[in-house]
């Protein structure tokens, strides 16, 4: 296994999308984000990483990116592959702050980053999950509609309480109003009147659109608004031509993980955060 490292974006778009469409639930994230920068929909700092790791026979074996000051990222690749990555690192010299990725291959990553002399320690236990079919939860009040112009201040300070409460990476402001301002990316549950939670997700990528920043603020809780809010955007999103909806839950939250999978959500994959200082 060997690493290259690709200049521009969108050559590496060209390279690495077909492979991870092939598994586009396990390779969501890896999947969005090269698009996204690829067709300019996301900024793209001139130091971000785009990565191929190949077999000995040339074939693609698994993709690593680091849009910094976020976290390394691994796609779904196999053990031998992620050592592959970190051996990279170390002999590159290059030093993320953490690493995201898949159990299997994180894991991989960190015993042979360790063995380098590195230090490193888990942050987050995640889970996957993908939805094919929606169980509608029936009974709470209010509907789904899309965030508007008018929205913005307000999922701006919600985007931010959510990150602070997962101690999460935030999204900045602009990156938030040109969600909105594309339609159909991020949605708000009402209540009387008043918005009461909030969901997002992402353009379809390879049939497959992952649900994010689920938030209800805490005054509005317990009262069934987040699932309801994920069904129907899971809904939508599949009457829309998606094969799949995808997201993730930190396991350390047991009720999120109840509620997703009440409305049909069945586990994929464990993935994990790690810091790397």
């Amino acid at each position: 296994m060997h690493c290259i490292r690709d200049e521009d974006v969108t050559a590496h778009a060209d390279l690495v999308l077909d492979w991870l469409a092939a598994d586009p639930v396990r390779n969501t994230v890896a999947y969005t984000v090269i698009s996204a920068a690829a067709t300019g929909l996301m900024p793209c700092p001139d130091d971000a990483l785009w990565l191929r790791v190949l077999a000995d026979d040339g074939s693609l074996a698994g993709v690593a990116w680091r849009t910094p000051p976020h976290r390394l990222g691994l796609s779904f690749m196999s053990p031998a592959a992620a050592a592959a990555v970190a051996d990279w690192c170390v002999r590159s010299e290059v030093d993320p702050p953490a690493l995201t990725g898949s159990v299997l291959s994180g894991s991989a990553f960190i015993e042979a980053w360790t063995a380098a002399g590195r230090r490193s320690s888990q942050t987050r236990e995640l889970r996957l999950y993908q939805l094919d079919a929606v169980t509608a939860p029936v009974g709470v009040p209010g509907h789904a509609r899309l965030a508007g112009a008018d929205d913005l201040e307000l999922v701006v300070d919600w985007q931010a309480a959510f990150a602070t409460e997962l101690d999460a990476e935030g999204q900045p402001a602009e990156s938030l109003r040109r969600r909105i301002e594309a339609g159909g990316l991020i949605w708000l549950w009402q209540d009387d009147g008043e918005p009461v939670a909030s969901a997002s997700r992402t353009p379809l990528a390879a049939g497959v659109s992952r649900i994010g920043f689920v938030y209800t603020p805490p005054s509005r809780r317990r009262r069934g608004y987040a699932g309801a809010l994920v069904a129907a955007v899971s809904a939508d999103t599949l009457a829309g031509g998606a094969k799949a909806c995808c997201l993730f839950t930190d396991l350390a939250n047991p009720t999120s993980n109840k509620i997703y999978q009440e409305v049909g959500y069945h586990p994929v994959m464990d993935a994990g955060e790690w810091s790397l200082r």
